[in-house]
């Protein structure tokens, strides 16, 4: 990577470089060169039983689409590049524009790329499948079942395009059709039968 296009990651709020910790401005431990600056960051609470005491995993993805990876509370980062593609990809094809956390299990994220794929892991980024079913345009987790997502994406040609609605109860490796002409959708509280089927 060169200097020049590198950036100092730090350890806290989105956006910013090394400095004190207020008014948005951020401190860490030691400095981190990214690709870019920092476009999002999540701390995901570990709610292992073998984690250690205040142990954290954070993520961070930067404004060109990379994805960095801390599970020292912000100590110490990996890109996560070579688990999530080859050399032989396209670099758009590698990148990421969400990151998605499950509010049913701390372990589960999802990583929305810029094409179609996405990238799914269980185990807090330790190891990543990647599924292609389109361009999906929002994706929703449950909140109580963590393999249970639903999702929209477009259907049909152009000028007759209409957003269908899908459900993935295998946290994206299957999906079926629930709906056609959606605009906008959200899981309920009650309770869902659901069939893969």
């Amino acid at each position: 990577m060169r200097p020049a296009l590198a950036r100092v990651l730090a350890a806290a709020t989105c956006g910013a470089l090394v400095g004190h910790a207020c008014a948005g401005k951020i401190t860490t431990s030691r400095p981190f060169l990214i690709d870019s600056t920092v476009a999002d960051m999540q701390w995901v609470n570990s709610s292992l039983k073998d984690a250690k005491p205040n142990a954290k995993t954070v993520f961070v993805r930067s404004t060109l689409g990379s994805i960095y990876r801390s599970t020292d509370d912000g100590k110490n980062w990996v890109s996560q590049r070579d688990k999530m593609g080859s050399e032989d990809d396209e670099p758009y094809k590698t990148r990421i524009q969400q990151m998605i956390f499950s509010k049913a299990d701390a372990k589960y994220a999802i990583f929305k790329g810029y094409s179609e794929n996405m990238w799914y892991t269980k185990d807090q980024g330790d190891t990543y499948k990647k599924h292609a079913f389109g361009v999906l345009m929002d994706i929703k987790p449950h909140s109580k079942q963590p393999e249970w997502l639903l999702a929209s994406k477009f259907e049909g040609s152009f000028p007759d395009r209409y957003l269908s609605l899908f459900l993935s109860v295998d946290f994206g490796a299957s999906w079926k059709k629930l709906v056609t002409h959606v605009y906008q959708f959200e899981w309920v509280s009650a309770p869902l039968c659901v069939s893969p089927g």
